[in-house]
């Protein structure tokens, strides 16, 4: 799949289904095409594909063919019989943009923008007649950057409690939100305004779950919680109630893990690869942590994605047993 700026044209993809190990099953036909959209052949695809989903499972997976087409409503699908085994392509078919409704949800994913990459060490300032570390004073990079398993090179948090860490390594926040925000704050807001490391366009919290994977670049990550805003943001900004404003928008950006070490470019994209398929979206997440707290089927059904970060399943798990873990230092930063 090649996206010119006007037209997409599919030039062979292939759908193939991934039986992992347990009888779970999931379709790998966006991974695949994915990759055919970067120039490999099928069978390279194929392949790189089958790596990808391991690192998702972690065991060996078995492939085989399906004889089920294509989820999409394109025409010109022509049926490929090779020793005996039913395969589906896709040929020479272009497509404009009014006829990319047709496919969402089936062949084709959105490419998620990436507007900016964003690192800093932390460095010492002011707050509240103290001295406070903080790595919220992100600046943009316009270089490839390494992907660790713990973060972006030449990238630091201060309070490990709750930023940084293998399962907040890479924090995204929609570009979507900055108008919101800069009306609520009177000012223009850079890329990185928010601390993230990933400036992004295209996908909300309301968009993806977690658990969902997705290709960045050279490097593999997923989602594991939503942010939660702290103190920082009125280090920054110098605005109390900033956190807590933060957290009841519900435009929080979210958290990855690191699941493929690797360089990434200010000119790649943000790929989904794999969408999970609990379908716990990161608005959900927020919702039953902060404005829902008495729900417990939601609470329930969030621990069920087993991709969940250890912080929020802890806290969840206390919920459930009548415990409430205290919020104010974080939004505040008085102990």
């Amino acid at each position: 799949m090649l996206y010119d700026g006007e037209k997409f044209h599919i030039l062979e993809a292939w759908r193939i289904d991934t039986i992992h190990t347990n009888g779970a099953r999931c379709s790998y036909s966006a991974a695949i095409t994915a990759q055919l959209a970067k120039g490999k052949s099928v069978l390279e695809a194929v392949e790189e594909s089958k790596k990808l989903l391991q690192l998702r499972f972690a065991t060996p997976l078995h492939l085989r063919a399906t004889s089920a087409p294509i989820p999409c409503r394109l025409s010109k699908i022509e049926r490929n019989r090779s020793q005996g085994k039913k395969l589906y392509s896709l040929k020479s078919i272009t497509m404009d943009r009014e006829n990319l409704e047709e496919v969402k949800g089936g062949l084709l994913m959105n490419q998620v923008k990436i507007l900016s990459i964003n690192v800093s060490k932390p460095i010492q300032v002011q707050f509240h007649n103290q001295e406070v570390s903080t790595g919220i004073f992100k600046t943009p990079v316009h270089k490839s950057l390494f992907l660790s398993w713990l973060n972006f090179e030449g990238d630091g948090q201060a309070d490990l409690v709750h930023h940084g860490g293998k399962e907040k390594a890479v924090c995204v926040y929609p570009f979507e939100h900055y108008p919101y925000w800069e009306n609520e704050l009177k000012k223009k807001l850079e890329y990185g305004a928010f601390g993230e490391n990933l400036t992004t366009q295209g996908l909300l919290e309301t968009d993806v779950c977690i658990g969902d994977i997705f290709e960045l670049d050279n490097a593999i990550v997923q989602v594991s919680q939503p942010r939660q805003p702290c103190y920082k943001l009125s280090v920054k900004y110098g605005k109390p109630e900033l956190p807590l404003k933060v957290q009841k928008s519900g435009y929080t950006g979210f958290y990855c893990r690191v699941l493929k070490e690797g360089m990434v470019s200010n000119s790649a994209g943000f790929t989904k690869i794999y969408s999970h398929t609990n379908a716990i979206t990161v608005s959900f997440a927020n919702q039953i942590m902060h404005r829902e707290k008495g729900n417990i089927e939601g609470i329930k059904k969030i621990l069920e994605v087993e991709e969940l970060s250890l912080n929020w399943r802890k806290t969840f798990l206390k919920r459930l047993k009548g415990d409430e873990v205290d919020s104010r230092e974080r939004l505040t930063g008085n102990k």
